[in-house]
């Protein structure tokens, strides 16, 4: 009897804890650009190389370490906008770019938002759009990590 017992509670306990862990990978998404990992050169050239062949990462998860910054101006209505973007230099310091991201859910800035210049790590969905006939790239239902 005590072992019958004993072996039910072993199975449910492995039950369960397979469970788990088929939880936590389902919920840990494949990263497909971790730009996080890179050398400060190589950075810079795979976000140039985002910005002029936007099509070879479009729906893309990536992800991105630099430095928060927000860039303020007024849309097509007159009403004052905001824009997120995380910003990487590239080995020598001297140049710099970004990618802009939008944060997943409702996000008031700047309660919601570190402060310029702070370090950060954003992961989002590459997309490109239009606006005006310009076209223009930014990662979407991002989170951001401070850093």
């Amino acid at each position: 009897m005590k072992k019958n017992i004993f072996e039910k509670k072993l199975i449910l306990f492995l039950v369960i804890g397979f469970v788990f862990c088929l939880r936590a990978f389902a919920l840990e998404p494949k990263v497909d650009v971790d730009i996080t990992r890179m050398s400060p050169t190589f950075v810079y050239a795979q976000v140039f190389n985002m910005l002029i062949s936007p099509e070879e990462y479009e729906g893309k998860l990536v992800r991105i370490k630099g430095k928060f910054y927000v860039f303020t101006y007024e849309d097509e209505n007159g009403e004052i906008q905001n824009s997120f973007s995380c910003i990487v230099q590239d080995a020598t310091a001297c140049c710099a770019q970004g990618l802009a991201f939008r944060l997943s859910g409702k996000h008031e800035y700047p309660e919601d938002y570190p402060s310029v210049n702070d370090e950060i790590i954003v992961q989002g969905r590459f997309h490109q759009f239009e606006v005006d006939g310009f076209s223009r790239i930014e990662l979407v239902d991002s989170f951001l990590e401070r850093l």
